[in-house]
């Protein structure tokens, strides 16, 4: 059980990474957690998560939210692109 939830909790960071490289500036955390149909205390948490592992976000005055470009997100970007 625990297995098939790390699964979709992949799959979501995934979905989230990639929207946020696509479009940057383009999502809310609401947007984000109606698209992966999660609440947004977890897009919450996956952005924690996103920070711990050196990824920095940031926000524009719409509250839409972006990854600060530097050496981690241009490694990510290479990876999904």
């Amino acid at each position: 059980m625990k297995r098939q939830n790390d699964q979709g909790t992949k799959a979501r960071l995934l979905r989230v990474m990639r929207a946020l490289i696509e479009r940057p500036y383009g999502y809310t955390k609401n947007d984000l957690a109606n698209m992966t149909g999660v609440d947004k205390g977890t897009i919450t948490r996956d952005f924690n998560d996103f920070m711990n592992a050196g990824f920095l976000l940031q926000t524009d005055n719409r509250y839409r939210y972006s990854f600060v470009v530097g050496k981690p997100y241009q490694q990510l970007k290479s990876l999904l692109h």
